[in-house]
């Protein structure tokens, strides 16, 4: 599986795994869809897995409407429909044993208990670990750890006898009591500096103990690039284009230093794959421009190794936190005999491509293989960042009923390249390979599940398609 940023590899496969806590779940999830998709496997058992990964993602969402519980329920009759394939494969002997496993059970009160009583986030775990935040772990972790509980009941004594003084004082004032989310944030963010030495030890042996590594954003640094060095936002190039349909244009932050400087035009090609290098940028120039400057494979170029996109919440998702993609590009290195020592790390990301699109139709994927800007002499010509890009096919639905993905290939030949502005790429994504397509046929999928933010958005095209399909 390929590795995208916060995306957890599970090197030794799931079995491996010794504790399953809900964070894994959720990571294995994240990228299960993919892999069931086999040659091998029936559709029936396909539209199972489906169906059950999308009730769960409708449920997670913190604002639900009554179009998202009908969606839920007919996911959850698209599983029960398809749970025979399970009885046809001998994993489960009668059709009446699924009516003994209480948990399948419960999913159909779902939408009726979130009618009655709100959306899952309102009395999931989540509630009661604030407090347990506040009331435990901050106290353990200021104790001295010897006998620890006098010295955390003194504490939460004094703490609420602050809060009772907080109260008196606003009632003085005539200020309204609110609720405390500053003092949860901020006793979150106080907690995570107290617990971030031991307990980031303890997290990376037991990853190493299970064959886990977790793809993060500051993962693979080379040392060259300094995470602390202030960002410069990319200004948007495109005005805001008034539309009733949702579309993301994400503010686009680069360190205000690049990774590397002055690097020659020939080990770009080289060491980031990317041959057509100076080829696709002259092509960019004069497309641009209308110039065609002199560019040789000796010219040299500033080039990052990440850059961020930050969404803010949806309008049709407000509750959504806001969101952050990560464009991660890694060069090929070798020793000195040239043997690759490291394949590289090459995110892919959306661009438009076609403004009249609908939905995912506006898009194609590109593999960045270069975050860069134009030699000093040619700067007044294109100020601004750029990303070369190899390209992928336009997405195909799936004709097949079944996983619901789409699909895209590499153009052919493989060189097929680009060089856009960087404001051009409006969203990172995940291609997993499609396992069910001959290994020539090098087909991947657009994983709709590799984050919650991706789910929304791709399931809120398909509504607004269906609703353009019905006037």
């Amino acid at each position: 599986m390929p590795t995208v940023q916060d995306l957890r590899h599970f090197s030794r496969g799931v079995t491996t795994v010794k504790n399953w806590t809900g964070r894994e779940s959720r990571d294995m999830v994240r990228q299960f869809l993919p892999v069931v998709v086999d040659a091998q496997a029936p559709a029936d058992y396909v539209r199972m897995i489906r169906a059950l990964i999308d009730f769960a993602h409708l449920a997670h969402t913190p604002r639900l409407t009554e179009i998202e519980l009908t969606e839920m329920k007919q996911a959850l009759a698209r599983f029960h429909r398809a749970k025979r394939i399970l009885v046809q494969l001998r994993v489960v002997k009668k059709m009446k044993l699924f009516d003994k496993i209480a948990k399948l059970h419960m999913l159909s009160h779902y939408p009726d208990d979130i009618r009655e009583l709100g959306t899952l986030d309102g009395y999931s775990t989540e509630a009661p670990e604030h407090l347990h935040i506040i009331y435990v772990k901050i106290p353990w972790r200021l104790s001295n750890r010897r006998d620890p509980l006098p010295q955390m009941m003194r504490y939460v004594q004094r703490l609420e006898a602050i809060q009772l003084q907080r109260t008196a004082m606003d009632n003085h004032l005539g200020k309204l009591e609110g609720a405390d989310e500053e003092e949860v944030e901020q006793a979150r963010l106080w907690l995570e500096e107290l617990s971030r030495s031991d307990e980031g030890a303890k997290s990376k042996s037991e990853c190493e103990d299970s064959g886990v590594k977790y793809e993060h954003e500051d993962s693979h640094k080379d040392g060259r690039e300094d995470d602390s060095v202030e960002e410069a936002e990319v200004e948007p190039l495109e005005p805001a284009v008034s539309d009733e349909t949702y579309y993301p244009r994400p503010r686009i932050t680069l360190a205000r230093q690049p990774t590397a400087r002055n690097v020659p035009g020939h080990v770009i090609a080289l060491s980031y794959e990317a041959p057509e290098f100076i080829r696709a940028t002259r092509v960019f120039l004069l497309k641009k421009t209308g110039q065609s400057p002199t560019l040789l494979p000796s010219s040299r170029f500033d080039v990052w190794h990440k850059a961020t996109l930050n969404h803010p919440p949806p309008p049709f998702a407000p509750l959504q936190p806001p969101h952050h993609n990560v464009i991660r590009v890694r060069p090929v290195t070798r020793d000195k005999a040239s043997h690759i020592k490291d394949a590289g790390l090459f995110d892919t990301a959306l661009f438009a491509v076609d403004p009249h699109g609908f939905g995912i139709a506006r898009y194609c994927v590109g593999r960045v293989r270069a975050i860069f800007t134009l030699p000093n002499h040619l700067r007044y010509l294109y100020p601004g960042p750029l990303a070369f890009l190899n390209l992928y096919l336009p997405f195909i639905p799936d004709a097949t009923n079944s996983h619901g993905l789409y699909s895209t290939t590499p153009y052919q030949p493989d060189s097929a390249s680009l060089v856009l502005p960087l404001n051009n790429l409006k969203m990172a994504c995940h291609l997993a390979p499609d396992f069910s397509s001959p290994p020539t046929h090098r087909s991947f999928f657009l994983s709709q599940f590799y984050n919650h933010f991706t789910f929304l958005l791709l399931f809120y095209w398909q509504r607004r398609h269906t609703d353009r399909l019905d006037r």
